[in-house]
Order: structure tokens, then C-alpha cells, then sequence
């Protein structure tokens, strides 16, 4: 039957717009203060840690959940200092902006409290112009191969896997 193709389809697309849709964005992390502080950009999934807290949550009532086993950032906060760094998070040239909201870092079966923030790393002006790299587009190139795919196995099927007639 030709309607059983567009079930797992619909199913596909609905749980894609909902792990989506709880990601907070790109370009935003968790800063955990310290020595030195650092931004954990890894997001990992939406929740609430040890029933935490009345405040700062998401639309959903949960808060955002980054992972610390990934790479992260320093955020280098001399104000005093000359010039730029690049590989770091640079407080000085305004790379990260807190936006009010408490997020948590997963550390190893416990949480550690931040402060939400959207950043920028590595100024093309100071650290020369690198290409950017394709997993900042994957979301695109996702939904493009999967509207093309819909419209190829509409038009011609699916070579032994024929959607399109009955089994006998």
C-alpha cells in the first residue's frame, strides 16, 4: 500500500522538530565559574536535576543540560591584557553574553550550576578566515536529502523494497 510509507515518515519527522526543538540553539553553552572559567557548548538533553530550583527554566519547566565530557572553552577574562587569543573565549572583545537562564553541566553522575550564554570563538579579523565547518549546516543538509529522498522514492521507489505495490 502506498499510505504505509508516509507513516514512518511522519513519525521521523516528528521526534526530528522535538530533539530540535529543545536544543537551545547554536552558539549558545553553559559557563561554569572558576579558574578560569569555561563554557561547556555540548548540549546534551533537557531536565532537572535533583528537582532544582523554582526558578530560570525553559518553556517546558526544564532546564538545559550540557555535557563537560566534550571539548569546551576557556573564557579568558583579562580586561588588562593586550591583544586577542584565539583557541579561547575572549571577555574582553565581548565573545559571550549571559542570558539570564540557569543551565547545568553534567559531571560524572552529578551536576555542576552555570549560567546559560550565547558566545562567538576565534574572530576571523584576529585568527585569519577558516572555512566553516560542515556540521553547522548538517540540520540543512538533513531536511535537503530528505525532502529529495521523499520525492525519489515517490517517483521510483525503492528498488526491492517497491512501497508502491502489495505483496502478494
Amino acid at each position: 500500500m502506498k499510505h504505509n510509507f508516509y507513516i514512518p515518515f511522519l513519525l521521523f519527522l516528528i521526534i526530528s522538530l522535538k530533539t530540535f526543538a529543545s536544543d537551545p540553539g547554536r552558539n549558545y553553552g553553559c559557563v561554569i565559574q572558576g579558574s578560569p572559567a569555561r563554557l561547556y557548548f555540548s548540549y546534551s538533553k533537557d531536565g532537572n536535576p535533583y528537582n532544582w530550583g523554582p526558578n530560570n527554566k525553559t518553556s517546558d519547566g526544564l532546564y538545559h543540560i550540557y555535557n563537560n565530557n566534550s571539548s569546551n572553552y576557556e573564557i579568558y577574562n583579562d580586561t588588562e591584557a593586550n591583544g586577542y587569543h584565539c583557541g579561547v573565549i575572549n571577555s574582553k572583545f565581548g565573545e559571550y553574553n549571559q542570558v539570564g537562564e540557569v543551565c547545568f553541566v553534567s559531571s560524572g553522575g552529578s551536576y555542576l550550576q552555570g549560567d546559560l550564554a550565547t558566545y562567538s570563538v576565534n574572530n576571523s579579523a584576529y585568527c585569519g578566515t577558516n572555512s566553516l565547518p560542515i556540521d553547522n549546516y548538517a540540520v540543512i543538509l538533513l531536511l535537503l536529502m530528505g525532502v529529495g529522498g521523499f520525492f525519489y522514492i515517490r517517483e521510483y521507489g525503492v528498488g526491492f523494497f517497491d512501497l508502491t505495490s502489495e505483496v502478494k
